[in-house]
């Protein structure tokens, strides 16, 4: 099936239990070139179950010729193979929401998958999300006896009392009422992930793209930062020492910068409050629209949200754009769905919304570039 797309804005198998890995193991580094391409492809925009023409939960992130994996619902690895721009050998990083089925149960079978399309190999998968996560992909591949690729789990815990792994991830502000962890971050982007509210532990995911600096030869000469090693260092972020020892920056020897872009992908929430720091100015937010708003008192107390609960949301953090997803299965016409974007919209005070759909790609153009 042909993605749809909205108009812009190596390799060890092991075997059984798929056996996590610890840091000190992983061989597999792997650097990002700045990234030119940005798009969020939609594999699952249904919530709870399955429709004739909606899977349940699953976004890719695709960037420099990777893919990120957020949410894995059943069915997601058969989604992806209806995906022409997207592979299952592609995906090194997964992203759980938290854990409930129509987001997880799908991830045994991502994995297995993973494995049968890598004749060669495939490097380790990073699989990020709740408490359990581990013992819940360990249990379901020992159980079948799966082959799947070598993986290891990096679980969020706010308490140093619940963490039992050294892969284990502890948030930064444990006694804030909004703590926030720091999953991954190289040369180009920081992953983040904040707790929202929803009736089981849930997170939101913040993927940032660093701010690009556009280089000045004649600066960094006069500075005594020649072309090599130094040059090398300096590009990657490092501070080094030019003329008579004096530090130099990337920033001192730019003449333009590009902010990077931000997108946010939430899971299940009637409230997501405890991401709106780290939401703020994104380019991209994906809230879930579970309900309409005539059943907005149900839809808080499920722990879900309402198309206008979505749109208040969008404009508490400067939302560029507002993607509404994970719809219940009673909307099914074209009618309910405008009615919740018209919803959003009037929330919002933009008409910068869309309703997802399966198969939905959305471009994250670049911002502009700046003079220094």
């Amino acid at each position: 099936m042909a993605t749809r797309i909205l108009a812009p804005i190596s390799h060890r198998i092991s075997s059984a239990v798929g056996m996590a890995l610890a840091p000190s193991q992983r061989r597999y580094r792997t650097r990002l070139k700045e990234i030119a391409d940005m798009h969020l492809v939609f594999l699952g925009t249904s919530s709870s179950e399955p429709t004739r023409t909606r899977n349940v939960s699953g976004v890719a992130l695709k960037f420099a010729g990777k893919s990120w994996l957020i949410d894995c619902g059943e069915g997601i690895q058969r989604q992806i193979g209806n995906v022409n721009s997207l592979t299952t050998c592609s995906i090194e990083k997964i992203f759980v929401t938290h854990m409930h089925g129509d987001h997880v149960f799908g991830l045994p079978g991502l994995l297995c998958n993973i494995v049968h399309n890598s004749p060669n190999g495939h490097p380790p998968v990073g699989i990020y999300g709740p408490p359990g996560l581990r013992r819940y992909l360990h249990e379901a591949l020992r159980m079948t006896t799966a082959a799947v690729p070598e993986y290891f789990v990096r679980e969020l815990h706010s308490s140093r009392s619940t963490m039992d792994h050294k892969d284990d991830l502890m948030c930064e502000l444990p006694q804030s009422s909004k703590p926030r962890w720091k999953l991954h971050e190289d040369g180009v982007c920081t992953v983040y992930a904040g707790a929202i509210t929803h009736r089981v532990d849930c997170w939101g995911y913040i993927f940032e793209e660093k701010t690009a600096h556009t280089l000045d030869p004649e600066k960094a000469e006069v500075l005594g930062v020649r072309r090599g090693t130094l040059l090398a260092r300096l590009k990657e972020g490092q501070t080094v020492h030019g003329t008579r020892g004096k530090k130099v920056t990337m920033r001192d020897v730019t003449f333009a910068t590009r902010l990077g872009r931000k997108i946010v992908v939430l899971g299940d929430t009637c409230d997501p409050t405890g991401v709106a720091d780290l939401a703020k100015g994104c380019d991209v937010l994906v809230h879930e629209s579970t309900y309409d708003e005539t059943l907005r008192p149900i839809a808080i107390e499920r722990g879900h949200s309402t198309p206008g609960m979505a749109g208040d949301f969008a404009s508490m953090v400067g939302a560029d754009k507002l993607v509404l997803t994970h719809f219940s299965a009673r909307y099914r016409n074209e009618m309910a769905i405008q009615s919740m974007i018209s919803a959003a919209q009037g929330a919002f005070g933009s008409t910068n919304v869309v309703a997802a759909e399966d198969f939905l790609e959305v471009p994250i153009p670049r911002r502009a570039s700046n003079p220094v």
